[in-house]
């Protein structure tokens, strides 16, 4: 399959991180990923625990060493997202964030990485 690794490395990571995060200041400290190939697309469901007492806009106060920081990754990735004309949901429910990606693989191949 001839995708661009280092953008779903991107989109992985930032997940992940995000994920991570929210699931530490969480009573349920589970994190589910699925990961799949179907009908020419990437499909990619993250779930985890999440704090629902948090802001639903994800513009949340940061621990990170370097606050101004916080947040770049998430529009990095919207911003990859959007060039790949992937959809997108979001959805917080008993306490837990999902998150649903689907990107048509022809696109992913063709986009180059986000200069630095």
């Amino acid at each position: 399959m001839p995708i661009n690794g280092a953008i779903l490395n991107l989109i992985l990571g930032n997940l992940l991180e995000n994920a991570v995060e929210a699931a530490q200041r969480s009573v349920d400290r589970t994190i589910e990923l699925k990961l799949m190939y179907i009908n020419s697309n990437i499909y990619i469901r993250i779930s985890n625990g999440y704090n629902s007492s948090r802001s639903r806009d994800f513009k949340t106060t940061t621990k990170k060493n370097r606050p101004e920081k916080h947040g770049l990754g998430r529009n990095s990735v919207e911003q990859i997202l959007t060039r790949l004309n992937a959809v997108r949901t979001t959805d917080i429910k008993d306490n837990r964030f999902t998150e649903e990606i689907l990107i048509p693989v022809e696109r992913i191949s063709e986009i180059q990485t986000p200069s630095s």
